[in-house]
């Protein structure tokens, strides 16, 4: 039983050679190396092994027992594991780790990281030394605590190198007391940016965020869902010199950009909540008149609570709000109050459709911006607008293009006109001094076959040709 009982709480079984002799057996595992090593001793268990003297009883059949059976029954149920603490702290944040004792006097309180002596507490003050210098100037206690059992070590200013297994050892009247604290050190992800940048004619999406530990992962989604092997993104991370990583993701847009919401989900590690930012381009013409109204549509995403809704107006350089909505207190502030508003009601189910009118003020090429903000999620639509409206309160008329087309068409057909008749003018020039130069005298008849000129009539020579003709005959 002796066996049984000791070899379950991993402690040698002493000999019958030395019990019959009333010897102290050795003790093979050490107190201090239980602690650290042998995890499945509890103190209590230890401490009263070592001290222990072993009896000689004699039971009814002569032999001799070890009496350390019937103590240890005693004794085996208080026999636990010492469970570890675990804490997370905040990166350049203060960090408390836990430590609380009995109280009983004459403390001395020793704090350890990795086995290493990092603060030590004696006679009511702390040692000068502390030897371990990546922890030197940044460790103190409770010290008007002390006296009510409470041990544990305040440390400042955390890095990511205060990860790791501490150890608070507290001596006292009573005895020693030890416990175990986990130490995880993050820097949680503060802000998740998405924003479209337009490169050589195409769109491309950036996803970014900064000083982040321990390492991120970055997610890209659409909606509606895109096929997977659609959405080839390019992500980089790297390190600084205090450990804090960066990630940003690139991804080139699909298609039309008024039909897909673009997603990017960034996750750390130690199962904390991601961070989902969403982003929407739309570009939209409106036509009104003056004094006239339009709208122009925002939702939010699914199931989203306790959000803040933000519409902004950009152009060129400059921003300014032009409302803010809290779903909590359902309070509204309108910087354009005379010119837009917002159904609250619909707002609460999602629809934050910001309605205009007096268009003559208001009416504005721009980016118009839906914000959406809640716990760990950002979503956006741009809405690009161009507005087109009338001054006169009528539509506009095209008779004046016709009545251009038609002038045109009178100067072209009059200049063909002027240059068709000076051509012509040119040619009955140039045949009259041809006809005027061929005109010969007309002969008239006299009688009996002879013929005579009329010099009244053509006082033209005949040419040369004619008088040959005339001598030959």
């Amino acid at each position: 039983m002796a066996e049984g009982v000791c070899s379950q709480i991993n402690l040698p079984v002493p000999s019958r050679t030395l019990l019959s002799k009333g010897r102290q057996p050795p003790l093979t595992v050490q107190r201090d190396k239980a602690d650290v090593e042998e995890r499945s001793l509890c103190l209590d268990c230890l401490i009263f092994w070592s001290s222990m003297r072993m009896w000689r009883v004699k039971d009814m059949a002569g032999t001799h027992v070890q009496a350390c059976v019937l103590m240890w029954i005693l004794t085996i149920t208080t026999c636990q594991k010492i469970p570890d603490t675990h804490v997370t702290c905040i990166f350049s944040k203060e960090c408390v780790l836990p430590c609380r004792f009995k109280p009983a006097g004459e403390e001395v309180i020793e704090w350890y990281w990795k086995d290493v002596l990092i603060h030590s507490y004696l006679n009511g003050s702390d040692l000068l030394h502390q030897p371990h210098t990546h922890h030197k100037g940044r460790t103190s206690l409770f010290y008007d605590s002390i006296a009510h059992g409470n041990a544990s070590l305040l440390l400042n200013t955390c890095d990511i190198q205060d990860r790791g297994r501490y150890k608070c050892h507290v001596r006292t009247t009573l005895g020693d007391h030890n416990s175990f604290i986990i130490a995880k050190v993050v820097a949680p992800i503060q802000a998740l940016t998405l924003e479209m940048i337009r490169l050589n004619g195409y769109e491309e999406l950036n996803c970014s965020s900064q000083n982040i530990y321990p390492a991120p992962q970055l997610l890209w989604f659409t909606d509606p869902a895109a096929p997977p092997d659609a959405l080839k993104p390019t992500t980089r991370k790297t390190a600084n010199k205090q450990g804090l990583y960066s990630v940003e993701s690139t991804l080139r847009g699909l298609g039309n950009l008024s039909d897909i919401t673009y997603i990017c989900m960034l996750n750390s590690s130690y199962g904390t909540h991601p961070w989902t930012a969403s982003l929407r381009e739309r570009e939209q013409r409106f036509k009104g008149e003056d004094g006239g109204g339009l709208n122009i549509p925002c939702r939010a995403p699914t199931n989203l609570l306790n959000f803040t809704l933000t519409w902004t107006f950009t152009s060129g350089n400059k921003s300014m709000v032009i409302l803010t909505f809290d779903s909590v207190t359902r309070q509204i502030s309108n910087h354009w109050e005379n010119q837009t508003r917002l159904d609250l009601e619909q707002v609460l189910s999602g629809n934050a459709t910001l309605w205009f009118w007096n268009l003559e003020k208001s009416a504005q090429t721009g980016t118009y911006t839906c914000a959406f903000s809640a716990f760990h999620t950002r979503h956006l639509v741009h809405t690009h607008v161009r507005f087109t409206a009338a001054h006169t309160g009528k539509k506009p008329s095209r008779l004046w293009i016709i009545a251009v087309i038609i002038a045109a068409l009178v100067v072209f057909i009059t200049a063909f006109i002027l240059h068709i008749n000076r051509k012509g003018n040119k040619s009955l020039e140039s045949k009259t001094t041809v006809e005027d130069t061929e005109i010969q005298c007309m002969p008239t008849a006299t009688g009996e076959g002879m013929t005579s000129t009329d010099s009244k009539s053509c006082d033209n020579k005949p040419d040369q040709t004619d008088t040959e003709k005339i001598n030959s005959e």
